[in-house]
C-alpha cells in the first residue's frame, strides 16, 4: 500500500532546506545553497561503478557499472 505524502517534502535533518539563500534586483533573481550535495538531490547522480567484495580470498572484486 503506497504511503500518502501529498504536500510534504522528503526531509531528514532540514539542513538543505535551511541553507537556501536568494538575492534579487530589478533584472535577475538568484537562488542557491552552499550545501555540496544539493545538486545530486535536485538532478540525480551520474552512473558510477559499484564494487562488490571478493567472495573468495585472493580473487579480484567484481565491478558493475550502471
Amino acid at each position: 500500500m503506497p504511503i500518502d505524502r501529498a504536500g510534504k517534502i522528503l526531509q531528514q535533518s532540514g539542513r538543505l532546506a535551511a541553507s537556501i539563500d536568494s538575492e534579487a534586483d530589478n533584472e535577475q533573481a538568484v537562488v542557491g545553497t552552499n550545501v555540496m550535495n544539493a545538486r545530486i538531490h535536485q538532478q540525480g547522480a551520474p552512473p558510477c561503478p559499484i564494487s562488490f567484495a571478493p567472495a573468495i580470498k585472493g580473487r579480484r572484486p567484481l565491478t558493475a557499472g550502471w
